[in-house]
């Protein structure tokens, strides 16, 4: 099963193949209907389980269904964004994870969310000393091994494991899916708002736009706009050849381009430039 939502003006892929049944009330005798005293959503559990050597703290939640349930991995987008969607980078609320898990709880299913590396309780752990070289392999790691913990929590179908990502997660739950190493083969993949073109371009047009605005404004010369998005295109050119950065990177790019950025290009079976494609697609649709 493939869901899709807010992809960057792309439709949504339709299943490809045979689509699991994970069965209802109504059509799978072994379970139950939701306890209407409760809503069926069931209570937040909090729990714990290592990735490389450290623990990661998240929510389990499973609903009020007698029988195996079905059980979904939640991913954050990008950033210090924890096991409920909030970021400390933007004030107030904003829920995103905890929302699709009331919604899938409502559906019969049990999820796991959790605070990854670099927010919530889970914080930096080894990583406080050299938080950039905190990147996209290390959260992919924690996601095979936070769906290895999922599998095994009571009352899941361990058969029926979903994983969904939002943004910057959707790309993580496509490489686990994919690429599930020693964790569970998941029967269904959920991405929400996940980008729909390469990660190196959606950063080269917000870099772009922002030195045109300087540009416009006078706060940057026509001069200097153009050596800048000139180091930006040769950085991209680089990282995608898996080549050295440029020696000249400005301070602002030498922040972007850090080790969080290079594993996108680095990994030649996933890798981020041929990551979105209309095959790929297909390859993650179960």
């Amino acid at each position: 099963m493939l869901l899709g939502t807010g992809c960057s003006n792309r439709s949504v892929d339709r299943p490809v193949g045979p689509t699991p049944s994970f069965g209802s009330a109504a059509s799978n005798p072994a379970r139950t209907a939701p306890n209407a005293e409760t809503g069926g959503r069931g209570g937040d559990q909090e729990v714990s389980f290592e990735s490389g050597g450290v623990t990661v703290y998240g929510t389990f939640r499973r609903p009020v269904i007698d029988g195996l349930v079905p059980a979904v991995l939640l991913l954050a987008g990008s950033g210090p964004t924890d096991r409920n969607g909030d970021s400390r980078l933007i004030t107030g609320s904003v829920g995103t994870l905890a929302f699709l898990a009331d919604r899938f709880a409502e559906a019969g299913v049990a999820s796991f969310r959790y605070d990854k590396l670099g927010s919530g309780t889970t914080g930096l752990g080894p990583f406080a000393d050299h938080p950039n070289d905190l990147g996209f392999d290390t959260f992919t790691a924690e996601a095979r091994d936070a769906l290895t913990f999922l599998a095994t929590r009571p009352g899941v179908d361990p058969s029926k494991l979903l994983i969904g990502g939002h943004s910057e997660g959707g790309l993580i739950a496509m490489v686990v899916a994919n690429e599930p190493g020693s964790a569970p083969v998941v029967a269904g993949l959920a991405i929400f708002n996940t980008p729909g073109i390469r990660y190196l371009d959606i950063i080269a047009g917000q870099v772009k736009r922002q030195t045109a605005a300087a540009a416009a404004s006078g706060a940057m010369s026509a001069t200097a706009r153009a050596a800048f998005d000139s180091v930006l295109d040769r950085s991209i050119a680089a990282i995608r050849a898996g080549s050295p950065l440029p020696t000249d990177l400005p301070n602002e790019l030498k922040s972007l381009f850090n080790s969080s950025t290079r594993p996108f290009s680095s990994r030649p079976t996933a890798s981020i430039q041929t990551f979105w494609p209309r095959s790929w697609r297909r390859r993650a649709a179960c």
